[in-house]
């Protein structure tokens, strides 16, 4: 670890004080990870003042400049691993193996029977065999179907065994994975080589292609570009308190970065706290974040497709806790002062912003048009576009064009520069790591500054929109709609055939300009003429455009289906009821713990789609019965007996669909 030495070559508190406690430093501390103990209170509260000790000397020189925030911030990480490093509760998992559930072998002794079976089979058949040999065949059969009775019953005997322990571990993770029927499946992993992830993902994000900002000039003018903004950046000192709220946000055992340290560690150790507070606060005017906070872990989550393409995964990069807590804090600030100044319109775009219920609200507006478009016999096109690696194709360039456009101080501008110009990661994957790379181009998926830079890079293209809308979106009660983006999921809406395409033409021009790309292939429209379904089918660059009579879009959350019947709906509805029954039923656990995964966890997460669709009573009351022969199964009840002990308060106070309808939406 490089030393700073003051003059006279005198060493300054803080460094003799790592130095005496040194147990690793950054250098050899790289991609650790420590457990999160269950330790009595008392423990924690001596843990917090030894660490408050070991704090005051790094805190009192950030306080009074002696250190600047960015040496400070290494050596917070480095005091923290050295101290729980000392600490064996703590333990560093290094190389932790987590259960991907019961794996069955079959025995030896079967083995040898079933081979037995098989010798003696060919000998039973034998032109000479004798009546021994085929009663010595019969025994072999019996002996081996008893036997493999009896391995199924162990087997799962001991499948239901390590299903209840993970069922009491941690019930809300088993309930999801047992409603989807990913019970004892191992998640899907890459089966590309190392060498292949090492040329895939330097070659993707190293190397950063130009932007040509001559073709830009569509971007629309912003008021804040000859003006200072109304409503300036918060530049406020951060608080205590801020970094409890965020802290009280977050899963306490949420995977590291490559400090090790988790949010649960924080949680338990207010003495950060205060710590902390002053390095964000003299980061907000330092504009220079730790080095260590532009690395990341990156692990990568299967989508589709085949696991030896290394496109078919998702990067989740795993950067410092301390760093999103600082990065959550300034999202917020970044968020309210875009909004505030009508550099992004909440009404329009509802993605990552405080307060705003995005998805309900543009759902039913959507519906709401195409409602009013089929009743009123008026015609309307939409077409839903998928950006092609939308988070990983920013270029960090046009990240700070953008922020200079919008008025953004200086010093958070240099901020996000000094952050981005050293981002850097490794690529996890089963038994291999990639060597470090530099991530040239795109944002950390994972990191919370990463989904407001997004917005503000993409926000030229809904302003773009949104300067046609009076003359091409759809007036549906005074009010004209031509997107309903939420992110990067957006959407055109507008009422010419041709005029539509002429838009798609538009927005495919302007996204390549940005060095960003639609995917023809996860695209779709529908189209409405004089208030009846069309299959109408527009380009992408050439490409086709599949319609919702290929199959239904499924629109945050929400599903468009072609003829917009209740019935359509009605048949997804029930094959999601049906299926997330079936999935249960297949689970191992004993009865009571299936009904409660089904009540406490699957029941209630069908609300958002009983709220955005329509269901008439004869289809409410055929989804009740699904419902209810459920919980009768589970509950060993006869078919054929009352319902009212299931719904009756003074009986078992269940609800049915028909109710979580009825609770969800005023309709």
């Amino acid at each position: 670890m490089a030393l700073r030495v003051h003059s006279a070559g005198a060493l300054n508190t803080w460094t003799l004080l790592l130095l005496l406690t040194s147990v690793v430093t950054t250098g050899t501390n790289a991609f650790l990870s420590f457990k999160l103990p269950l330790l009595p209170t008392d423990t924690w509260t001596g843990y917090n003042n030894d660490v408050k000790a070991l704090l005051g000397p790094l805190h009192h020189e950030l306080a009074t400049n002696e250190m600047s925030p960015k040496q400070a911030g290494e050596g917070f990480s480095d005091i923290m691993g050295n101290f729980m490093s000392s600490k064996p509760e703590f333990g560093q998992n290094r190389e932790e193996h987590h259960s991907e559930g019961y794996i069955s072998h079959e025995p030896k002794s079967l083995e040898q029977v079933k081979r037995l079976k098989n010798k003696l089979r060919k000998k039973a058949f034998r032109d000479n065999a004798t009546p021994e040999d085929r009663k010595a065949f019969r025994d072999a059969i019996k002996t081996y179907s008893f036997m493999k009775r009896q391995q199924k019953r162990k087997e799962t005997a001991k499948s239901a065994a390590h299903q209840e322990k993970e069922y009491h571990k941690n019930f809300w993770k088993f309930a999801a994975k047992c409603a989807k029927g990913q019970l004892d499946i191992p998640p899907i992993k890459p089966a590309f080589s190392v060498d292949y992830a090492n040329q895939y993902y330097n070659n993707k994000y190293s190397n950063p292609t130009r932007v040509d900002f001559n073709k830009l000039f569509w971007f629309p003018h912003l008021p804040v570009e000859d003006q200072t903004p109304v409503n300036p950046f918060d530049m406020s000192p951060i608080r205590p308190k801020d970094i409890r709220e965020v802290l009280s946000k977050r899963c306490s055992t949420s995977a590291p970065g490559p400090d090790g340290i988790m949010y649960g560690h924080l949680k338990h150790l207010p003495a950060c706290h205060l710590f902390l507070s002053t390095l964000f606060t003299k980061l907000l005017s330092s504009g220079d974040p730790p080095a260590s906070w532009s690395s990341c872990n990156v692990s990568l989550i299967h989508k589709d497709g085949s696991p030896e393409v290394g496109e078919n995964f998702r990067m989740i990069c795993l950067t410092s806790c301390v760093s999103k807590i600082y990065h959550q804090i300034l999202a917020e600030r970044w968020a309210k002062y875009m909004t505030r100044n009508d550099l992004i319109d909440p009404e329009t775009q509802k993605a990552f912003l405080t307060g705003i219920n995005g998805c309900v609200e543009h759902i039913q507006v959507m519906r709401e048009i195409i409602a009013h478009a089929r009743k009123n016999r008026r015609t309307v096109h939409i077409t839903w576009f998928d950006l092609a690696d939308a988070f990983g194709s920013v270029e960090h360039e046009l990240i700070y064009y953008q922020m200079e456009r919008n008025g953004f101080p200086p010093i958070i501008i240099s901020y996000i520069k000094n952050l981005y110009s050293r981002l850097k990661g490794k690529v996890k994957g089963p038994g291999w790591e990639t060597d470090p790379f530099p991530f040239g181009r795109g944002v950390f998926q994972g990191d919370n500054l990463s989904p407001i830079i997004f917005l503000t890079v993409f926000q030229p293209i809904l302003q773009h929109l949104k300067g046609v809308e009076q003359q091409y979106g759809y007036n549906l009660n005074d009010k004209h709609y031509v997107t309903l983006p939420f992110a990067d999921d957006f959407c055109l809406i507008s009422t010419h055939k041709r005029q539509h395409q002429k838009l798609i033409n538009e927005i495919s021009t302007n996204t390549k300009s940005m060095n960003l790309s639609l995917k023809p292939r996860k695209c779709k429209s529908m189209s409405i003429v004089s208030g009846k379904p069309s299959d109408i089918s527009f380009l992408i660059d050439g490409d086709p455009v599949k319609t919702t009579k290929d199959a239904p879009e499924k629109f945050l959350g929400g599903y468009i289906t072609f003829l917009g019947k209740t019935r359509e709906t009605y048949d997804i509805l029930a094959k999601t009821i049906e299926t997330t029954i079936e999935n249960i039923n297949k689970s191992t656990i004993r009865n009571e713990y299936k009904l409660r995964v089904y009540m406490e966890y699957a029941f209630p997460s069908w609300r958002y789609m009983l709220m955005v669709h329509d269901l008439t009573d004869t289809q409410l009351q055929k989804l009740d019965a699904i419902h209810t022969k459920a919980i009768k199964t589970w509950l060993k009840m006869q078919p054929g007996a009352t319902n009212a002990i299931l719904y009756n308060t003074r009986g078992l106070n269940y609800r049915t669909i028909s109710d979580l309808y009825l609770l969800s939406s005023p309709k």
